[in-house]
């Protein structure tokens, strides 16, 4: 098969440092074509130039992964397509932007979306959306990583620095107690101080991630929102064990002993510090275990293969545009948020260049 996947044109593609969003869009690149497909990624905020290149690329099958644009391809392209939304506060409608309201009800009018995990499959179908839905989780490639048989007996925050992934505040509650954590990523929260114990030691490359992360005990992502963080499935295959808030732990089992999951409004710092004061201590001991378990549940070889199998099934499956509902008492809003987003989106295509689009083929 052919495939097109389309980004948002933000990040070069594989990104050399932070960039969630555009790793996966390569790990499905590489994975699909270990598979035989031919996939092209189309990175470029000229839309219409995008498109134009779908109509005459023969693509059997159609992927947008940057929302904002949904409404846009809805209008433009010919064919049907799936979508996925990345947004970590998809499932906390208080946390949405006026923008989102347009994106999130216009995503439901697609013939086929796919999300991140169960919890947002939910979310679109409890707000009225009937075509086709699959849930595919996020992968990495293990096989990248090194990994070594002890950790250092640190904890690591690793991603880039913003409110909501709450260093700051990871930080602050963590302040003045011995657990040893260190901040990695590009600081976008001025609030941010790290001292004592707890230390900011830059960024890095996606070959440093690859290579150093292994030296840790633990991942530490207390996120206020996240869909499905590749950050954590990357510290399994690393061999970390791992402390989530409830927000970020999409697609773990809930039941292992090397993942501990906290309440999204936990506050007491004894609590956290103890949680991962107790990861770090036991890690040694399920190292094995923990990097088994991420080559079963996140390895892009599987990943791909259930990718694969959902492209068939929207192939064969009815993939007529939806028709949405929108709550009368949300419609000023959603008025609104699109008004917004088609500005937004036409002063990104006017700020392009005439060039053709940048993309990625086999």
């Amino acid at each position: 098969m052919k495939i097109a996947l389309i980004a948002g044109g933000i990040m070069e593609i594989p990104p050399k440092k932070s960039g969630a969003i555009e790793s996966i869009l390569w790990n499905h690149k590489l994975s699909l074509e270990a598979l035989g497909h031919t996939v092209v990624i189309f990175n470029d905020r000229n839309l219409r130039a995008v498109a134009r290149q779908i109509h005459g690329g023969g693509f059997d099958f159609v992927h947008l992964h940057y929302s904002e644009y949904v409404s846009f391809f809805l209008r433009t392209l010919r064919m049907p397509f799936v979508t996925t939304c990345h947004s970590g506060y998809i499932t906390n409608k208080k946390k949405w932007s006026i923008g989102y309201y347009s994106v999130f009800y216009d995503t439901m009018r697609c013939a086929g979306i796919i999300t991140l995990s169960p919890y947002i499959q939910k979310l679109y179908a409890d707000s009225g959306y009937g075509g086709f839905s699959r849930v595919l989780r996020n992968g990495v490639d293990v096989r990248n990583f090194a990994v070594r048989e002890k950790g250092n007996g640190r904890a690591i925050c690793l991603g880039r620095i913003d409110s909501r992934k709450r260093q700051a505040w990871l930080a602050d509650k963590l302040r003045g107690t011995d657990v040893d954590l260190d901040f990695v990523g590009v600081i976008a929260d001025d609030a941010f101080r790290a001292d004592g114990h707890q230390a900011y030691i830059g960024s890095w490359t996606k070959e440093e991630v690859y290579e150093n992360l292994s030296g840790y005990s633990s991942l530490v992502l207390l996120s206020a929102g996240e869909a499905a963080a590749l950050v954590i499935p990357e510290a399994l295959a690393a061999g970390l064990s791992v402390v989530v808030s409830r927000s970020a732990a999409a697609n773990l089992d809930e039941g292992l002993p090397f993942v501990t999951i906290l309440p999204d409004d936990v506050s007491d710092p004894g609590i956290i510090a103890d949680a991962i004061r107790a990861q770090i201590r036991d890690n040694v001991s399920y190292r094995r275990e923990i990097s088994e378990y991420a080559k079963r549940h996140f390895d892009m070889g599987a990943v791909a293969a259930d990718y694969a199998q959902i492209i068939e099934e929207f192939r064969s499956a009815d993939r007529a545009m939806q028709t949405i509902r929108i709550p009368f008492r949300e419609l000023p809003t959603y008025l609104l948020s699109k008004l917004a987003i088609s500005i937004k989106n036409v002063l990104r295509t006017l700020r392009t260049t005439r060039k053709s689009p940048t993309a990625f083929p086999s």
